[in-house]
């Protein structure tokens, strides 16, 4: 069975344009470190850096990474997300969305199957945590 899980989430951003600009990871998950290592070192870097984590579909700065790590260095603007989750509709599973988002996947201590049944936003559970997870 199929769970589609709904709760507001926020979005806001800030821009800065800088003659230099310097990039830096805003947590410490591999996902993040491959899209600094993409926006400094080219996509290649980025694979290198997280060969059992890559599989194309990795959001940095709201871009494919392969669209991130190709844009000339001087265009590319530095964009600091944050996000604030709110279980809209109190239901257990959203509330299994916005734990995921906040401590990670793994504190569910869910069975991989039953991971796969879950949807927050209409994502699956796994993505929803790899756009949106502060971790």
């Amino acid at each position: 069975m199929l769970r589609t899980i709904t709760f507001a989430l926020m979005l806001a951003a800030t821009q800065s344009n800088a003659a230099e600009t310097r990039y830096v990871a805003k947590d410490q998950s591999i996902y993040s470190q491959m899209c600094v290592a993409a926006a400094t070192h080219g996509l290649q870097a980025a694979k290198q850096l997280g060969k059992e984590h890559y599989d194309g579909t990795i959001i940095c700065n709201g871009k494919l990474i392969t669209k991130f790590a190709s844009q000339p260095q001087q265009t590319i603007t530095a964009v600091e997300k944050q996000y604030k989750f709110v279980n809209a509709d109190n239901r257990p599973e959203s509330a299994l969305c916005l734990k995921a988002a906040k401590d990670g996947i793994e504190s569910l201590q869910m069975s991989p199957k039953a991971l796969e049944n879950i949807y927050c936003n209409g994502r699956t559970l796994s993505r929803f945590v790899r756009v949106y997870s502060a971790r």
